[in-house]
């Protein structure tokens, strides 16, 4: 299967599972913990912030690389903005 196959499988995948941050009241919830992972498909990197896991079983192949660490620190600018406007 070719990479922009599995990445539009997975998109299929999760597509039930997506908010809009603007119909969300997410000042609720802790930033912190808020976003658990974060795929950045044209780098190639997996971060997550699950303990529980072995980020190597998560990653399609060795040209991935998997982190464990805070989401949000991957997260462009602009869009922690528009999540957290305050």
């Amino acid at each position: 299967m070719y990479p922009a196959d599995r990445k539009r499988l997975f998109f299929k995948a999760i597509d039930e599972f997506k908010l809009d941050p603007d119909s969300v009241n997410l000042k609720k919830y802790d930033p912190d913990i808020l976003l658990q992972f974060y795929i950045d498909f044209d780098s190639k990197l997996y971060i997550s912030y699950f303990d529980d896991i072995i980020l190597e079983e998560y990653v399609p192949d060795n040209t991935w690389t998997g982190k464990f660490d805070n989401a949000l620190k991957y997260l462009p600018q602009e869009q922690i903005k528009r999540i957290f406007p305050d």
